[in-house]
């Protein structure tokens, strides 16, 4: 008699705001402690904006977001401080 394993989606391979396991899925900003304090100062900033806008105050870093809550489809570079994404 063979067993059939029924496979369980992996962890956190869904939108944090909408659920939606369909699109593109995007990690968080990270503010990572070995860079320059200006990068760490970037960093931070960029990920409190996410919370404020994802109307969020706690999360896991694991937490992704999907490709329909940015404008151009996904989020800006780093540098970019000023976009919207």
């Amino acid at each position: 008699m063979s067993e059939t394993r029924v496979k369980t989606p992996q962890k956190y391979r869904y939108c944090y705001i909408c659920g939606n396991d369909t699109l593109n899925l995007y990690g968080l900003p990270k503010v990572r402690n070995k860079i320059p304090q200006f990068r760490k100062v970037q960093d931070s900033t960029r990920l409190s904006r996410w919370m404020k806008v994802m109307g969020v105050h706690k999360f896991t870093q694991k937490a992704r977001v999907c490709s329909r809550h940015f404008t151009k489809g996904r989020p800006a570079h780093r540098n970019a401080m000023n976009d919207v994404d």
